[in-house]
């Protein structure tokens, strides 16, 4: 428990300064807007995708709502993940979620995921990894306005 607190404490100073909701200009614009619903907005850091192999890519991903959301005890507005995606079958294994509500951090966790997850076609889910597949190609997109 006392590693998850320490680990938790880190991820709080890192997400506070690499996700501050009231960033700079040049902060924002690392961040590529790939799907906009009524009810949330999705983004990928263009500047932190990684390879991993031909197929499989780390990405952060930011989720802004457009209202409070609840989850277990936690109410938030805007959630930040460590996603690992498989471009050859469109599926994703979460590492890490963070939590926001307005400016504060509420908490967060690692080893999300215990397997991989197809999402159903068509969905938010669906677009950001065939978007983020896409960037981390080189194609070029554009960010949803």
């Amino acid at each position: 428990m006392h590693i998850l607190r320490r680990y938790i404490a880190g991820v709080a100073v890192l997400s506070s300064t690499l996700f501050a909701p009231h960033s700079s200009h040049a902060q924002d614009s690392r961040w590529i807007c790939v799907d906009r619903r009524p009810e949330v907005a999705v983004y990928v850091d263009g500047w932190r995708i990684e390879k991993v192999s031909n197929s499989t890519i780390h990405v952060w991903t930011k989720w802004e709502f457009s209202t409070r959301q609840q989850l277990v005890n936690v109410t938030f507005d805007r959630m930040i993940t460590h996603v690992m995606i498989d471009c050859r079958h469109i599926r994703t294994f979460d590492t890490e979620r963070v939590f926001y509500s307005g400016d504060s951090l509420k908490i967060g966790f690692t080893d999300v995921e215990t397997e991989w997850v197809t999402p159903p076609p068509q969905t938010i889910a669906e677009t950001l990894i065939i978007r983020s597949c896409l960037i981390s190609a080189g194609k070029p997109i554009d960010s949803v306005p």
